[in-house]
C-alpha cells in the first residue's frame, strides 16, 4: 500500500527526514504495547503500581522505526542516525513523530 509521506528538516543539522503521515492499525499496536507490556498492576492494590524506566523509550523506539521512511536518503539504521543526532534534532524529531503516533497522549490519559 503506497502510503502518503512528509518530508521535515532537522532545525540543527538540516536533515531531510521523510515521515509517514498516518499509520496503520498494526503500527499502531505495537507502539502501544512498547508502552504496556513492561507494565503490571495488581487489581487488588491499585496503588502497586509498577511501571519500568525504559518504557517511554522502547516506545519512542517503536514509534522511529514505524514512522519514518528514510534520512537524507537512507533507509537503514534509521534509529542508530535519530539517537546519534544532536539533542535539539531528536527532540525535534520527537515531537513530529508523537503528532503521528498519539503515543504520548496516550500516556497523558493513564
Amino acid at each position: 500500500m503506497e502510503r502518503e509521506t512528509e518530508t521535515i528538516t532537522t532545525p540543527i543539522g538540516k536533515q531531510k527526514v521523510v515521515i509517514k503521515k498516518w499509520l496503520t492499525g498494526r503500527e499502531r499496536r505495537d507502539i502501544i504495547n512498547a508502552l504496556v507490556n513492561e507494565t503490571t498492576f495488581d487489581s487488588q492494590n491499585v496503588n502497586n503500581f509498577k511501571l519500568k524506566g525504559e518504557i517511554l523509550s522502547k516506545s519512542q523506539d517503536a514509534a522511529i522505526k514505524a514512522i519514518i521512511v528514510d534520512i537524507d536518503g537512507k533507509s537503514e539504521d534509521i534509529l542508530d542516525i535519530v539517537l546519534d543526532m544532536r539533542s535539539e534534532d531528536y527532540d525535534f524529531i520527537i515531537k513530529e513523530i508523537d503528532k503521528i503516533s498519539g503515543a504520548t497522549q496516550e500516556i497523558k490519559k493513564e
